[in-house]
């Protein structure tokens, strides 16, 4: 199991906070800076120490030589492509800067290769999100919570005018989220922090949810917080106080082994689900069995999606050290846009694997104890092959090669 990372955005987030907090739980930045090199760009990523309202921290400066030499998205991309960094990254970063690109088109009224990220600042925006990506990659976080978003106000003057906040692409991604008023009268998420929370996030906490308030919440250890701060100070006519962006570290592979609860076995399992309306019924066959060979268990729900489209929802579950592998199993199978992640809390039986006689031979079974008596039970295959061999359909074995079996 890896790290569980849970975002206390109370203060505000913008791309430059997440880096300097994600410095401040260890992450190395030096990898990023390198890669910038290579590709022709001198880049630094600096971080120094900054203690402001919320306590002692740090702050990571992008400084960069010359002019922006980039402005749109196939340029970035392009950039992100030749990159010397893991593959996973380049591929979640470019992932989130094309988000990025139709949020601001949508909200400007443009297309999405007409888009300038003069707002949000080339340079800044690509090593925002690298480093984000890179980091969380470091500090092998596997799962990302945040709690609510602060709701502001006010006007922001920009390259398209005086525009009210949240500025419109912000708004754009900030949609769905859960959210608490707040006076302030600046802008406290940028497009960039938006884009982090839109993109990064697995599940966000309810007020007051910094625990959870789940079972699976309560099994890790928790291990730091970092504190980041952005590089806009804050004035004493200032309606919010400029705490800064926590992110707290826990981990999962300290929490507590499979034990027993009484007669019963507790541990975690991972699940992965998704809504799928566009598969044909072939395609949908094929990924179903391709995936229960690699997983505990597949389940399809049958149901009706958006647009009363016939679909339903695919649910796959693995071991939780397995779900970063089944993801990408699960993308490639069933070229769904988007997966929902969770752990969910297991009780098991104590069981093995037997051999059952039988009338007909034995049989592969398993053997399991439920409220104190020994049960066995053929498994489907055994008894599958078996009357096969006999020349005799399958229900003419069931019902015989099952029971108990005394202490």
């Amino acid at each position: 199991m890896g790290k569980r990372l849970l975002i206390d955005c109370s203060s505000g987030l913008s791309g430059d906070m997440f880096l300097s907090a994600l410095a401040d739980l260890g992450a190395d930045f030096s990898p990023l800076q390198e890669a910038f090199r290579k590709s022709g760009l001198d880049v630094l990523l600096r971080k120094t120490p900054l203690s402001r309202m919320g306590g002692p921290g740090l702050r990571t400066e992008i400084i960069w030589s010359g002019e922006h030499p980039l402005r749109h998205l196939p340029e970035l991309t392009a950039l992100i492509e030749g990159l010397d960094l893991p593959e996973a990254v380049r591929r979640k970063a470019g992932s989130m800067l094309l988000r990025l690109g139709e949020t601001e088109a949508l909200a400007h009224g443009t297309t999405l290769d007409e888009v300038h990220f003069h707002e949000v600042g080339a340079i800044d925006t690509l090593a925002d999100v690298l480093g984000a990506v890179l980091g969380l990659l470091q500090l092998e976080v596997e799962e990302v919570l945040s709690g609510p978003l602060p709701w502001f106000s006010g006007f922001v003057d920009c390259a398209h005018g005086r525009l009210a906040l949240p500025a419109p692409a912000t708004a754009r991604l900030m949609q769905g989220k859960p959210v608490f008023n707040t006076p302030a009268r600046e802008e406290l998420i940028t497009p960039t922090g938006a884009l982090l929370l839109d993109t990064l996030v697995d599940r966000f906490l309810p007020a007051g949810g910094a625990g959870g308030g789940g079972q699976e919440e309560a099994v890790a250890l928790f291990e730091r917080s970092g504190l980041g701060y952005g590089s806009r100070e804050p004035s004493e006519e200032s309606s919010w106080p400029g705490r800064g962006l926590r992110l707290h570290l826990f981990d999962l592979s300290a929490s507590a082994p499979p034990e027993a609860s009484g007669p019963y076995i507790r541990d975690e399992v991972g699940q992965i689900s998704c809504s799928l309306d566009h598969m044909s019924g072939e395609e949908l066959g094929l990924a179903i069995r391709e995936l229960g060979a690699l997983a505990l268990d597949v389940l399809w729900l049958p149901g009706v999606t958006k647009k009363n489209r016939p679909g339903g929802e695919l649910r796959v579950l693995c071991r939780p050290e397995d779900m970063p592998r089944m993801q990408e199993e699960v993308f490639k199978r069933t070229h769904s846009l988007g997966l929902r992640l969770s752990r969910l809390a297991r009780v098991t039986l104590p069981r093995g694997e037997t051999v059952l006689d039988s009338p007909w031979g034995p049989l592969r079974a398993k053997e399991y104890i439920l409220s104190g008596r020994r049960f066995v039970r053929a498994e489907h295959e055994a008894l599958a092959e078996k009357a096969s061999s006999l020349g005799l359909g399958l229900p003419a074995l069931r019902g015989g090669p099952s029971g108990t079996k005394p202490d």
